[in-house]
């Protein structure tokens, strides 16, 4: 079976056509990652904290470690426990920006922490960067199985939640210290 005229036509004229634009893309694809790999766009936030675990109260100290993009870097935010909300904003010149900062972590648990940081992109639109660490601050408190209280070989929740209030010397409540509870007995 033979092509009708109108068919060849239409081939002849993909095949002129897709020589330019196979052309402009192989041009697109070599040039975007020379772009990327550009330190003008390459950002990178990082942090690292100091210790990462310990007894609550645990008091953190963090160095941003972020590099790469355009300096000056214009502000940090920090959210140490990654609910949203930010914990510490520093702002001013660079060196105050990337300024260690301590966050002291009152309760027991596992924290994410998140940084964010902003650079001074030279066309006037700061760029800026997210970095998140899942799990990577864990606060312990004392050994509640020495307060078994009843002398009975086991530790009941009334028995942790004593322990509890007892090791922040009354400074969390009860409704406090049966989420530190949770956390351990689920």
């Amino acid at each position: 079976m033979g092509k009708t005229k109108e068919e060849k036509m239409k081939r002849a004229i993909l095949k002129r056509m897709s020589l330019p634009i196979a052309m402009i893309m192989l041009a697109v694809l070599l040039a975007v990652p020379m772009v990327l790999a550009s330190p003008l766009y390459h950002f990178d936030a990082d942090f690292e904290a100091f210790p990462r675990e310990g007894t609550a109260p645990l008091e953190v100290r963090f160095e941003n470690w972020s590099v790469g993009g355009e300096p000056p870097y214009v502000k940090a935010e920090w959210d140490f426990d990654c609910d949203g909300a930010i914990d510490t904003t520093l702002t001013g010149t660079e060196a105050e920006v990337m300024a260690d900062v301590t966050w002291t972590y009152p309760l027991p648990g596992v924290y994410s922490v998140c940084l964010k940081m902003t650079d001074s992109f030279p066309n006037g639109f700061p760029e800026w960067t997210p970095e998140w660490k899942i799990g990577y601050i864990t606060v312990l408190f004392e050994d509640p199985w020495v307060y078994d209280t009843n002398a009975n070989g086991t530790v009941d929740k009334s028995e942790v939640i004593l322990a509890v209030q007892h090791y922040f010397d009354g400074r969390i409540n009860k409704a406090q210290a049966i989420e530190v509870v949770m956390m351990y007995f689920g």
